[in-house]
């Protein structure tokens, strides 16, 4: 092997660690537009923020926010946290836990699926 080839085999390989470095830094952690669960209410996200709909009617805000592949979010009147598995390409999720016993029994059956 001579020396031009090691040297562009060395810059090919940092090359593609910084490309790789760059998608890590960049890759979106928000969600965006609306999610719509089977039961027919809607979660639209914007930004850290987000909007729960049933029948139209705008039920709660809050904020949220994405760790690893669950979403926390937390109701901005104070009513307490919800937890939700997110898939891999952000398409879907489903709740996992409420805050509230008796509620969570519900919500294990809810899935959103984006719109």
């Amino acid at each position: 092997m001579n020396v031009n080839t090691k040297k562009w085999g060395i810059i090919g390989t940092i090359v593609v660690v910084v490309l790789i470095a760059i998608f890590m830094v960049t890759r979106p952690t928000r969600l965006s537009g609306k999610y719509v669960a089977n039961t027919g209410s809607s979660l639209v996200f914007k930004g850290d923020k987000f909007e729960e709909f049933e029948n139209g009617r705008n039920t709660h805000k809050g904020t949220y926010k994405i760790e690893d592949s669950e979403i926390k979010m937390k109701f901005s009147d104070g009513s307490g946290t919800t937890t939700a598995k997110l898939t891999k390409d952000k398409q879907s999720f489903s709740l996992k836990s409420t805050g509230n016993a008796f509620a969570d029994l519900f919500a294990q059956n809810i899935k959103y699926t984006k719109e």
